[in-house]
């Protein structure tokens, strides 16, 4: 019998219900901080260990609104770990020192995106969006994929230009992020941050913050560029495909003043490169069934292959 918990994060504070036969029993997460050198995350061998099914879910409020799919989530297993916006920061700041100061910069919807996607890398288990319903069959499908470091899928796989055309703000192929599933200290998720706070040093290393809605004219495209599903998406394949041949990459790792070390650098990506096949890319149904493009099916319970 599976004995699942809804772990609320909220302003530092971890509460938490459940119950084993007739006693309460209390769950905490594992602290690890990762590695620092030059700002960056290093390379730790993955664990033999499977995902975690645990799913961290982000919310402005951990209220019963965001967590309307908590059941499903626990009937399949999974115990539900929330952050609320303050939370969110706090355990960056916490966990995460040495991206801080570009963390601070960043707008609310950046902010959930960039800690997304460092929770997942050192707690492991999937990560939701609070709006997405689930379907009986992920169970199934994630027991038979959770020995991979990383589990993702596709968002939008436009079959022609003409296609995409009608989508502008989105790749060709992007990867989704609204659901994903990781182990912890993946190498291709350590790379992947890396590379992502690389740009966003990059993007705003020189300024006060990020542009605010007010100050751009598509604000949407530049979230979707700097931390959303095109960042993520180019920083996952380029993850994924790098080549330990090149020297002018150590310009992608810049943070402020410092780089980091060749050598470093080129064995970071030989073990990643060792590991490439520990990822996995779904096709559209999995976590994108029901849009209006890329030829997604429509979303029902009893497909098998809709997560």
């Amino acid at each position: 019998m599976l004995h699942t918990a809804i772990v609320v994060i909220s302003c530092g504070i971890n509460w938490v219900a459940g119950t084993h036969g007739n006693e309460n029993f209390g769950l905490s997460i594992e602290d690890s901080i990762p590695k620092m050198e030059h700002a960056m995350l290093v390379y730790k061998p993955t664990s033999k260990a499977l995902i975690p099914d645990n799913v961290h879910i982000l919310a402005r409020k951990c209220d019963a609104d965001s967590l309307r799919y908590r059941g499903e989530w626990e009937k399949v297993g999974f115990t539900v770990f929330c952050y609320d916006n303050e939370h969110q920061s706090s355990y960056v700041h916490r966990n995460y020192p040495q991206f801080s100061a570009v963390f601070d910069k960043l707008t609310s919807i950046q902010k959930a995106d960039f800690a997304r996607y460092l929770i997942l890398l050192k707690e492991g288990g999937a990560y939701s969006d609070n709006d997405v319903q689930l379907y009986t069959a992920l169970r199934r499908n994630f027991n038979k994929l959770r020995g991979k470091d990383i589990i993702v899928g596709w968002e939008a796989n436009f079959a022609s230009e003409a296609e995409h055309q009608g989508f502008p703000n989105l790749r060709k192929q992007s990867l989704s992020t609204w659901t994903f599933f990781c182990k912890k200290n993946s190498p291709i998720w350590n790379l992947m941050v890396n590379r992502l706070v690389s740009n966003l040093n990059k993007l705003y290393g020189d300024v006060d913050h990020a542009p605010r809605a007010s100050e751009v004219t598509d604000f949407h495209k530049n979230v979707l560029n700097s931390t959303g599903p095109t960042a993520f998406t180019n920083s996952i394949l380029d993850s994924r495909h790098h080549k330990n041949t090149t020297n002018d990459r150590l310009r992608l790792f810049q943070t402020g003043a410092s780089h980091v070390l060749t050598e470093s650098f080129n064995r970071l990506i030989t073990q990643l490169h060792a590991h490439a096949d520990d990822m996995i890319v779904l096709d559209i149904a999995a976590f994108g069934c029901g849009q209006e493009h890329s030829h997604s099916p429509p979303c029902e319970s009893s497909a098998e292959n809709i997560w």
